[in-house]
């Protein structure tokens, strides 16, 4: 009997083990991962995507996520959403590490629904901090540059890319009407997947749509996947990864942090993402 409690007390504290070092793993360990875009043989660009900071901090002044972009040798940086909380106290966070970011390349920043809820408290103050850090802010926008011989246009936009949500949908049809308007390389940055993914067709004639948001479903089972995401609920379809949406690629972040999750990240480990885009 006694032999018995044993194994099953050995067994208990090496679950727990296993548990907690899942978790610690998902809140201090940032890791690169890379996906391709398009058929090698043009001209390629190495883009970074990160995602939902959220005020987080990987040793002093983010030098761990620094060191790791840096390593990655970007032609540039998309920063898609929630660098900061609602709630923050201070922008002092999430403005540093936009500057850290600017003196490795070009830098584009999109607002996620924190940026959005904080500015809503606290006036527009946040947006120019991020410009004087170096960075071009993009919402409903877009900009044309070039990178490595390619014409690159890059937007965006926190909206639905469908009629809905509340927003207003005439000026969200207008933006995305006269941002495919163009032969050059389209990348989306949209915070929400949702913005997309929820379309029965995809009417917009958009390259690659990067995301966050869904903090890779917070929980990762084993060939299950993540957990459960906002507006896809348990068990989403899209959590994170490289997706095909009718001609569309989307490529959604597990991002580098968490908000007010009722789960803690597990399985999860931090992520910023290299994205090869071959845009020929």
């Amino acid at each position: 009997m006694k032999r018995r409690i044993l194994i099953a007390l050995v067994i208990i504290a090496a679950a727990a083990g296993l548990v907690w070092r899942g978790v610690f793993i998902s809140y201090h360990h940032p890791v690169n991962t890379q996906y391709t875009v398009g058929d090698a043989g043009g001209r390629t660009i190495r883009a970074v995507l990160i995602a939902d900071l959220h005020d987080m901090v990987y040793g002093e002044d983010n030098e761990q996520v620094t060191a790791l972009v840096r390593e990655q040798e970007p032609d540039l940086i998309l920063l898609a959403g929630d660098l900061l909380n609602d709630d923050s106290e201070s922008t002092a966070a999430a403005v540093t590490f936009v500057q850290r970011m600017t003196e490795i390349a070009p830098v584009y920043v999109s607002l996620g629904n924190q940026e959005r809820d904080y500015l809503k408290k606290n006036g527009d103050a946040l947006l120019e901090e991020i410009r004087s850090a170096g960075a071009e802010v993009l919402e409903l926008a877009y900009i044309d540059t070039e990178i490595n011989g390619a014409e690159v246009r890059i937007g965006g936009m926190y909206e639905y890319a469908f009629r809905g949500g509340g927003e207003d949908y005439e000026a969200v049809l207008r933006f995305l009407e006269d941002y495919q308007d163009t032969d050059r390389y389209t990348i989306m940055m949209a915070h929400r997947p949702d913005s997309f993914v929820f379309l029965d067709q995809n009417p917009w004639d958009i390259d690659l749509v990067v995301s966050g948001h869904l903090h890779g479903g917070q929980v990762i089972l084993p060939i299950v996947g993540g957990l459960w995401a906002p507006d896809q609920g348990w068990f989403p379809e899209y959590d994170y990864g490289q997706y095909d949406l009718n001609g569309t690629t989307m490529i959604i972040t597990r991002g580098l942090g968490t908000s007010r999750e009722k789960l803690p990240r597990f399985n999860n480990p931090p992520e910023i993402v290299t994205v090869y885009i071959n845009t020929e």
